[in-house]
């Protein structure tokens, strides 16, 4: 359990990191700081009492989840909110990563919360427990938007040389 504790951790921070080097705007740059500080407070907190109440674990994971959804929006709002011309969002590599990030974590932090529920009706899909299924499908979808993105990275990095 203590594992993912520490998973959490390092995914903030590279999560946070990235979009934090990727927005352009000031605004975006504090909230974003701010949403991976508490995340990985939290991470070290749910890290002090995963073994004294396991349920700790479930509240850190959603709580990560909501907040790497909110800095990946809030990244996807701000490069819709820039007037730069000429530029399609589908070719950046960055608008891709942040689209995959928001579509897994947001999944995750639902199927998390209703983790009691799911298990007091035994809620399954193709035979296997829905919280186990439903991340390893948007695991699915969330390596493929960041293989979109280091595709067009190595396209970009082709057409400059």
């Amino acid at each position: 359990m203590a594992i993912n504790n520490f998973i959490a951790i390092g995914e903030s921070i590279f999560y946070g990191y990235f979009f934090y080097s990727l927005s352009n705007y000031r605004w975006a740059k504090k909230i974003i700081l701010f949403l991976t500080v508490i995340s990985i407070l939290s991470s070290f907190a749910s890290l002090a009492f995963v073994y004294s109440n396991p349920r700790f674990l479930y509240f850190n994971l959603i709580l990560l989840a909501l907040s790497l959804s909110i800095v990946s929006l809030i990244y996807l709002y701000s490069k819709f909110n820039m007037d730069e011309n000429g530029v399609y969002l589908l070719s950046e590599s960055g608008f891709w990563v942040a689209f995959g990030v928001a579509l897994f974590f947001s999944g995750v932090s639902v199927v998390f919360s209703l983790h009691d529920l799911s298990l007091r009706y035994d809620l399954r899909l193709f035979g296997i427990r829905l919280h186990n299924i439903v991340p390893q499908i948007l695991s699915v979808l969330l390596y493929l938007s960041i293989s979109t993105a280091i595709i067009l990275c190595k396209k970009k990095a082709r057409i400059s040389l």
